[in-house]
């Protein structure tokens, strides 16, 4: 098998695992493929195990307490990094000490060791490259080298650092690189003093867990030993925390992986490791008609990903919503999964605002006939309705109050704005005038009378009466104004018609056409004709009371006739005027 192929084996779930950690502020190696644990802790030189870049044994000699730490293997901590500080090395100053390392067995590695001589947290290269091999072994094999203490080294405490990396030797090896594969191991190395006794603690996460976005997860670890124990937790998302049983609050998927504690007491800390899994709820996925809207528009929000939905603010639980919003504004879509956890997702709509616009009129109230001019402005152009006009002012002459509307567009973001302005049309008032004569004498009068409104201004003349005498010589119009509630002013003419008016008597003695008699009259009429004649006898107001061609003598019966003035219209060879008639 290849790399790339062991490499899709690599999932796994640790729960409860006790190994020594390191707590000292020393570089943490990395290993760029291994960044979780890896899915084989033990042995790398099993049959079984066969993923195995590992440091599977260390042994020492020469050395006054000595190292025999074989088929550790894999030890299944981060980056393959492990703190063996319960396998102490005890040496004197000037001591030579052997050093065997035993690499697995499928993939050849070189190694090298570092020890921190001057106590500094820092592996110096290459002063404190102390041993190394040279090439790389064959897989599976031991390779010994040497180191010697220092004469004049004090007696302390120091760091040693063992490391491999697959196919590549030791005499160039870092102690903190980054390396595709391969293991570190660190110890501590007393020098000219002996190890403290074995206080040794174990260690026990939390079990595994799984959770819900947004929800808590609670860690917590026991443990068997001294009761003088620090907690020093480290996780996902840069979690830290020194207290025993932390908490971490307000979950997201950034907090899935592996969260793992070290407790130490005196020199040899363990650590345990466990796994929180933070389900996200189902993935949800928002799509829109549109995205970018003008105000009073609508738009279709689509949400997939699951079978059931909650939309906010709008308040609906289907897969669709139309949505007209007057600002922009953000919907969010939930759906609940089996495992109870809640997933969402939001989409903003962008709403544009249309332009301000503003009408003004030339007048507010116009009378029939009248005109107003209209103008508009805030926008960049226009449309007027009724009417078809694009103009910025229209001139207008409706006949009726009329709701005008106009819509204003800006270039900007094509977004329109409607206002609309209210012409009221002042109706004229309805005046009407009528007369006791509608012809009248030279010298006689008529009474007219207006009605129909409130007020009256007669013209000629200036009465505000509702009726006035005249007595005109001519024939003459007269007219009466009258100004409505909405100030429009309505008027009627009358037409009244004066004439010479021959009487009876008069005309016998001087028209040769006949002979018309008695004046004043009675009941009966007598007519002589010497030639034929058309009369037409009109009464007082202009009614027609009689019209008839007379081609003989004749005495016409007026009994039924009102007392009172008569005009006779005759129209012979000769002669239009009215011969006036009374009736006694």
């Amino acid at each position: 098998m290849n790399k790339i192929y062991f490499l899709l084996l690599l999932l796994m779930s640790l729960n409860g695992v006790s190994q020594s950690w390191n707590p000292a502020h020393y570089c943490t190696p990395s290993v760029g493929i291994w960044a979780i644990p890896c899915s084989q802790p033990g042995p790398s030189n099993t049959s079984s195990n066969f993923i195995n870049d590992f440091i599977n044994g260390f042994t020492t000699t020469g050395a006054v307490l000595n190292i025999n730490n074989i088929n550790s293997g894999c030890n299944g901590l981060p980056n393959n990094y492990i703190f063996y500080c319960n396998h102490p090395l005890q040496v004197n100053a000037g001591q030579t000490v052997s050093c065997s390392v035993q690499s697995a067995s499928v993939w050849a590695s070189g190694y090298a060791i570092f020890i921190d001589w001057n106590q500094d947290n820092i592996f110096q290269i290459p002063s404190e490259r102390v041993a190394f091999s040279p090439s790389v072994p064959p897989a599976g094999t031991w390779y010994t080298s040497t180191f010697t203490v220092p004469l004049t080294q004090s007696a302390g405490v120091y760091r040693m650092r063992l490391r491999n990396a697959w196919a590549t030797p030791g005499g160039g090896m870092q102690p903190c690189a980054m390396y595709g594969y391969g293991e570190s191991e660190d110890y501590n190395v007393f020098v000219g003093t002996s190890p403290p006794p074995a206080n040794p603690i174990t260690a026990t996460a939390s079990p595994n867990q799984t959770i819900c976005i947004g929800q808590n997860a609670n860690l917590s670890v026991s443990y068997t030993g001294t009761s003088s124990t620090t907690f020093d937790w480290g996780g996902p998302n840069s979690f830290t925390s020194s207290i025993q049983n932390p908490t971490v609050v307000n979950t997201t998927t950034a907090s899935n992986g592996f969260y793992y504690v070290s407790l130490s007491s005196a020199t040899c800390p363990v650590m345990a490791i466990t796994h929180v899994y933070v389900d996200p709820g189902p993935s949800l996925y928002v799509s829109a008609s549109n995205s970018v809207i003008c105000a009073g528009a609508t738009v279709a929000l689509t949400a997939s990903g699951s079978n059931n939905y909650t939309w906010t603010p709008v308040s609906s639980t289907n897969s669709v919503v139309i949505v007209s919003p007057s600002i922009t504004t953000i919907y969010t879509v939930a759906s609940t999964a089996t495992t109870n956890c809640i997933g969402t997702n939001m989409y903003t709509v962008t709403v544009n605002q249309g332009p301000t616009v503003n009408v003004s009129s030339s007048n507010s109230v116009i009378c029939i006939g009248g005109s107003a001019t209209l103008s508009v402005n805030g926008a960049n152009s226009y449309t007027w309705v009724p009417g078809s006009s694009t103009n910025t002012s229209i001139i207008i002459s409706p006949t009726a109050t009329t709701i005008y509307t106009v819509t204003g567009t800006a270039t900007n973001n094509a977004c329109s704005t409607k206002k609309t302005h209210t012409l009221l049309v002042g109706q004229l008032p309805v005046v009407n005038i009528s007369s006791s004569n509608s012809i009248i004498c030279a010298g006689g009068s008529a009474t007219l009378s207006a009605n129909g409104a409130s007020s009256y201004t007669w013209t000629p003349g200036s009465s505000t009466n509702t009726s006035i005498v005249v007595s005109p010589s001519i024939t003459t119009i007269y007219t009466v104004a009258s100004t409505g509630t909405t100030g429009c002013v309505g008027t009627k003419m009358y037409t009244l018609s004066v004439n010479p008016c021959t009487g009876l008597n008069e005309w016998n003695e001087y028209n040769g056409q006949g002979f018309i008699y008695p004046s004043p009259f009675h009941d009966l009429l007598n007519i002589k004709i010497k030639e034929p004649l058309n009369i037409k006898i009109l009464n007082s107001i202009g009614e027609v009371i009689m019209e008839k061609r007379f081609l003989k003598d004749e005495s016409i019966d007026m009994s039924e006739l009102s007392k009172g003035v008569y005009y006779m219209f005759i129209d012979g060879g000769s002669g239009k005027n009215p011969v006036k008639l009374i009736k006694d």
